[in-house]
C-alpha cells in the first residue's frame, strides 16, 4: 500500500489549502483523509471501482439493525463501511426509508415521498433515486438504504439558497455522511465529514452538496448524520466522534463495501530499480522507463519506485531502461489479488559485460586458467588469478584476452549460473590436477 499526499484548494471561492493523505486499502479501494486548518475540516473520502471482480456491495439484513458501524463491519467482514438510513430511536431501529439486505426487503424499511435512497444489483448497477415520488423496490436489488436529501443529480445541485428549506438541519454546520456515483455509475463515492467538534463543526447540506460535486459524482444523497456519521475501513473507524456523543452510536442499517481477493484475476506489480544491487536503498534510479510484456509503462519516482495497480495474472516480462545504464529484463509470475514484488538492478553502460577486469551483472570472481597472467575477461567482476607458468596476458597459450566462462556473475537469486569450464592446457594431455583444483576454486567463488 503506497501513501501520498496532495495539496488541494477546497473550491475556488475557498482560498485555504487542505491536505490530502491517499491510501490503497484494497486494489480498487481508495481511502482519503483530508485536512483543512481554516476553517478547520476533517473529511474522510471513499471511492470504490465498481468494476473489479473482487468488489461487492452488501447492506444490512433486518435481523442485522441496531449495530454500530464497527460491530456491522466486524459480521461481515468488511473492506468499508459507512452509517445508512436516518432511523427512528424509539429502540426498534425502524429506518424511514427502504432498505434491503443481501437481497432481503426490510418489512419495516420502505420508499416514502420523504425518502430517497440507493440501491444495487449483485453485478453493482447502483442506482440513486432522484425522484421526489414513491417508488417500488426492484427484484433485482440486493442491497439498498434509505437518505433524506438529494445533492446532485444532472443538470442540478443542493444550492445554498435551498438551505432554508430545511431549517436548522441544512443551514446549520454538522457531522454529514454522503454517497454518491461517477464515472457513468462504474465508481461508488462514500464521504463522512466530521463535526461537533470545537473547532471542527462540519458542513451545510449545500456545502456536503458541493463537495461531492468537486469530487465528481454526477448523482449523490444525503445519509443519516450528527452522531450517526461514522466510517470504518478495513476494520478501524477512521472518522472522530462529535465531543457530545465520543462512543460511537448504533444504527439502524449500514453501507458496506466487501473484497473477495479469491474473485481477483489482476494484481499489482511493483519494486524498485537501483543501480548495481536491489538491497542499495542508497543508489535508486529515478526517472527510469519501466515497462511490461503486456503493454503497460510506467517510470520510476524519486526513490526508484514503480507500480502498476492492475497486471494480469500469469507470467510477465519486466524490462528497464534508464539513459546511461544498460537495459535489463525479467520474468515475474503476477499472482492475482495480491502485491507482486520485482526490483531490479541495473549497470553503468560504460561497464558492458565481457570487457575489462571482468564487470558485470553479478559480484562473481573471474579465474582465468592457463599459463599466463591475464584480466579474466568475463561476466563478473574480479581479476583473474593464473594457474601455471608464464607472464603473458590471456588464458590458454599466454597470448590474448581471457574470453569468457570463466568470469561469470552473480544473478538475480545466484541459480541458474554455469558452472566454471577449465580452458587452456585443461584440455586432452594438460595438467588434470590443476584444472580440478582451479575449477573447484572457480565454482567456491562464484557461490560464495
Amino acid at each position: 500500500m503506497r501513501l501520498s499526499l496532495l495539496l488541494i484548494a477546497l473550491s475556488a471561492s475557498t482560498p485555504a489549502l487542505a491536505v490530502d493523505t491517499v491510501t490503497t486499502p484494497f486494489p480498487g479501494v481508495s481511502y482519503t483523509h483530508r485536512s483543512q486548518a481554516s476553517p478547520r475540516k476533517e473529511i474522510h473520502i471513499v471511492t470504490v471501482d465498481l468494476t473489479r471482480p473482487e468488489v461487492a456491495i452488501r447492506a444490512t439484513r433486518s435481523s442485522e439493525r441496531g449495530r454500530t458501524p464497527s460491530s456491522f463491519s466486524n459480521l461481515v467482514d468488511a473492506a468499508v463501511v459507512v452509517n445508512g438510513d436516518f432511523f427512528n430511536t424509539d429502540g426498534s431501529y425502524d429506518p424511514s426509508g427502504l432498505a434491503i439486505g443481501a437481497g432481503n426487503p426490510w418489512a419495516d424499511g420502505v420508499d416514502s415521498n420523504g425518502s430517497r435512497f440507493i440501491a444495487c444489483t449483485a453485478d453493482k448497477v447502483c442506482t440513486i433515486d432522484t425522484t421526489a415520488t414513491t417508488v417500488a423496490a426492484d427484484e433485482a436489488w440486493q442491497s439498498a438504504v434509505g437518505g433524506r436529501r438529494l445533492l446532485i443529480k444532472p443538470g442540478w445541485i443542493f444550492t445554498t439558497e435551498m438551505d432554508t428549506s430545511c431549517g436548522d438541519h441544512c443551514t446549520t454546520q454538522h457531522p454529514r455522511t454522503a454517497v454518491g456515483l461517477k464515472d457513468g455509475g462504474d465508481t461508488l463515492v462514500l464521504v463522512v465529514v466530521e463535526g461537533r467538534q470545537d473547532p471542527v463543526f462540519g458542513l451545510k447540506i449545500s456545502q456536503l452538496a458541493t463537495l461531492m460535486q468537486s469530487l465528481g459524482c454526477e448523482q449523490a444523497l444525503e445519509l443519516d448524520g450528527g452522531g450517526s456519521s461514522t466510517m470504518v475501513v478495513a476494520g478501524a473507524r477512521v472518522s472522530g466522534r462529535p465531543d457530545n456523543e465520543p462512543s460511537e452510536r448504533a444504527v439502524a442499517n449500514h453501507l458496506a463495501v466487501l473484497f473477495d481477493e479469491s474473485a481477483a484475476t489482476t494484481g499489482s506489480l511493483l519494486g524498485f530499480v537501483r543501480e548495481g544491487d536491489i538491497y542499495d536503498e542508497t543508489a535508486p534510479i529515478a526517472g527510469a522507463s519501466v515497462s511490461l510484456s503486456s503493454g503497460q509503462s510506467t517510470t520510476t519516482d524519486v526513490d526508484g519506485f514503480y507500480s502498476f495497480d492492475e497486471v494480469e495474472q500469469g507470467s510477465v516480462v519486466v524490462t528497464v531502461s534508464s539513459e546511461g545504464f544498460q537495459t535489463a529484463s525479467d520474468t515475474k509470475d503476477v499472482v492475482a489479488g495480491v502485491d507482486n514484488w520485482k526490483s531490479i538492478a541495473l549497470s553503468r553502460a560504460d561497464d558492458p559485460p565481457g570487457e575489462g577486469e571482468g564487470e558485470g551483472e553479478g559480484e562473481g570472481e573471474g579465474e582465468p586458467v592457463g599459463e599466463g597472467e591475464g584480466e579474466g575477461e568475463g561476466d563478473g567482476e574480479g581479476e583473474g588469478e593464473p594457474v601455471g607458468e608464464g607472464e603473458g596476458e590471456g588464458e590458454g597459450d599466454g597470448e590474448g584476452e581471457g574470453e569468457g566462462d570463466i568470469g561469470g556473475g552473480d544473478s538475480d537469486d545466484g541459480a541458474d549460473e554455469p558452472l566454471p569450464v577449465p580452458r587452456g592446457d585443461c584440455g586432452a594431455g594438460g595438467a588434470p590436477l590443476a584444472c580440478v583444483l582451479s575449477a573447484l576454486l572457480a565454482c567456491r567463488r562464484r557461490r560464495a
